[in-house]
């Protein structure tokens, strides 16, 4: 999969003018842990966190959601032509790519913002 590499440094080269990582997220999460999970109530995006369950400008315009969109387009003829246990390698290589990056996969619920894990992602 050292295509998946080449995709995302592509796509961090284009956004590194963008992307200050010193906003993002200290912790980092590791794939595989858990359910939603409330986050603090005055939690925001940054540019590493995906958002999900949202339509519309707003997050289609959140630079994590664009970089996001990016990889997945880049991955998609490498995906369409692939074994299941190689399709499911991939998901797991932008998922932890999100992770690596201090990204995570939230969501805004009755005005407070979750992370959604990997399960939803």
């Amino acid at each position: 999969l050292s295509a998946t590499n080449y995709i995302f440094e592509k796509v961090l080269g284009e956004y590194d003018e963008c992307l200050s990582f010193s906003d993002c997220h200290k912790i980092t999460k590791q794939p595989g842990t858990g359910p939603q999970k409330e986050l603090p109530i005055d939690f925001q995006p940054t540019e590493c966190d995906v958002i999900c369950g949202i339509r519309g400008k707003s997050s289609y315009d959140h630079v994590g959601n664009q970089i996001f969109r990016k990889i997945v387009g880049g991955q998609l003829e490498a995906y369409s032509g692939a074994s299941r246990s190689t399709k499911s390698q991939i998901v797991s290589n932008i998922i932890q790519f999100i992770y690596t990056r201090g990204g995570r996969f939230v969501k805004q619920s009755n005005k407070r913002w979750h992370d959604v894990g990997d399960g939803y992602a």
